[in-house]
């Protein structure tokens, strides 16, 4: 049998555990940031174009020889794409995470852990791949790319 006393430490220190916890993903922090229509279609257009030119760009680039000028000219022009979108559509709200007992905060573990599970999951995809000779071929021909030309370029394009 348990105590009232043991129930109750038990009770607070999952209360405790519990308020730590972040709300489930489908609730909605109410946000005071108020954006005019003409700003989101603004931002939208900037963000259609980009992907629409980049990803031809990135398309193109993969499609040129390893380790040649028009190689890194085009993954160049591609980085530069997508800095230029990022700061054409203007800076977004940083957001909140409400905890379970009421508080603000700002998201930092949460996507953290996201990009930490997100490694995960495609380092289990690589595995699986490699068993898989269609999608071995296919991972065996994009990487391809790092293994010619000068190692200081294949840095700087990967960065």
């Amino acid at each position: 049998m348990t105590s009232p006393q043991s129930t109750t430490w038990w009770q607070r220190a999952r209360q405790e555990f519990e308020s730590r916890l972040p709300m489930p993903i489908t609730h909605v922090v109410p946000v005071e940031h108020v954006e005019t229509p003409a700003v989101i279609v603004r931002r939208r257009r900037v963000v259609a174009g980009v992907c629409l030119l980049g990803t031809g760009l990135l398309g193109v680039s993969l499609s040129t020889r390893p380790g040649s000028k028009e190689f890194y000219g085009l993954t160049a022009a591609v980085a530069a794409t997508w800095t230029a979108g990022g700061l054409l559509s203007g800076p977004l709200h940083l957001g909140w995470i409400q905890s379970r007992d009421q508080r603000l905060r700002r998201p930092i573990s949460t996507p953290a852990a996201t990009g930490v599970g997100a490694f995960g999951f495609f380092y289990g995809c690589a595995l699986v791949a490699r068993s898989i000779p269609v999608l071995d071929r296919a991972i065996g021909n994009v990487l391809a790319f790092t293994e010619e030309g000068s190692t200081p370029l294949i840095l700087a394009t990967t960065l």
